[in-house]
């Protein structure tokens, strides 16, 4: 992933701080909340974006682009379609998981709409990152030891699943959303390539730094 070509959106959500800061994202859209995120580890967000009713204020922001509380979209939902109207194929979330667990599966759908219209979309955790893939796709992950990832059809069906390097490995697997079949793989300390030929399939990781992605 080229950094410098990335759109990060921070929500305000648990907040990956040290893993934000090690990425000099060309983008930075803080979505509502988000702002106190980023204001408390010193970082100056290139738009700030919502209805602003956690963050409790409208910013003094050069870019603000405030919306109705009483909206059908969520504030995360905005940002990455103003980012993707930016030109931004690549978009990483932070404070987009944890805290409640409506607010995180909104994220995920969100998440496959995104990868639907042409996007690589990665969300990243206190303790773990998150990634869709729209079929045919590939993924391809750098070596790790003595860590898990998981795998689940977000779609109906996903077909052709193919997992190689992994303790577990699959070859044209398929897998459908109402199994929980693709649980805790392991990698084995080589590099691990995920590919399919259709569906919608999010992926669990360890958290990783982007440029290995």
């Amino acid at each position: 992933m080229d950094i410098a070509k990335t759109c990060a959106i921070v929500g305000a959500s648990d907040f990956n701080a040290e893993h934000f800061l090690a990425h000099p994202f060309g983008f930075v859209i803080a979505a509502d909340g988000g702002l106190a995120h980023l204001e408390a580890c010193g970082a100056h967000p290139d738009m700030a974006l919502g209805d602003f009713d956690s963050l409790g204020y409208v910013p003094e922001h050069p870019v603000v682009e405030r919306h109705p509380v009483m909206k059908d979209e969520s504030d995360l939902e905005l940002a990455i379609d103003r980012a993707l109207e930016l030109g931004y194929a690549d978009i990483v979330l932070y404070g987009a998981l944890g805290g409640r667990a409506d607010h995180t599966y909104a994220t995920q759908q969100t998440m496959v709409h995104a990868v639907r219209h042409g996007a690589r979309v990665y969300a990243v955790g206190a303790d773990h990152m998150e990634t869709v893939l729209h079929g045919p796709a590939a993924l391809d992950l750098p070596a790790c030891s003595a860590e898990t990832f998981s795998v689940f059809a977000v779609s109906d069906r996903v077909e052709g699943l193919c997992e190689s390097g992994s303790l577990y490995e699959t070859d044209g697997l398929v897998l459908t959303n109402d199994l929980s079949r693709g649980l805790s793989n392991e990698f084995t300390g080589s590099p691990v390539r995920i590919t399919l030929e259709s569906g919608d399939l999010i992926v669990f990781l360890p958290v990783l730094p982007l440029v290995d992605l």
